[in-house]
């Protein structure tokens, strides 16, 4: 088994599946079920029904998974 990996990736490029590592509650781990663009923000919605909102150009954190693409946009 290969250890994941934590990236920096823009909020606007993520996606319904991606894993975003929150940096102030010790690592804890939150998987994303909708990301509404509303303008140069977007509104991300969590599994556990916690909602933020970021500007598109800020980064989050993210660990990848084995299939390293899944939950982000590459293009």
């Amino acid at each position: 088994m290969t250890k994941s990996k934590i990236v920096r990736v823009r909020w606007g490029l993520l996606r319904p599946g991606a894993i975003v590592v929150s940096e102030n509650e010790a690592n804890h781990e939150h998987k994303v079920v909708t990301v509404e663009h509303q303008g140069s923000t977007v509104s991300v919605l969590f599994w556990d029904g916690s909602r933020e909102h970021h500007r598109e150009d800020a980064y989050a954190r993210v660990r990848l998974r084995d299939d390293a693409t899944a939950g982000t946009r590459t293009t």
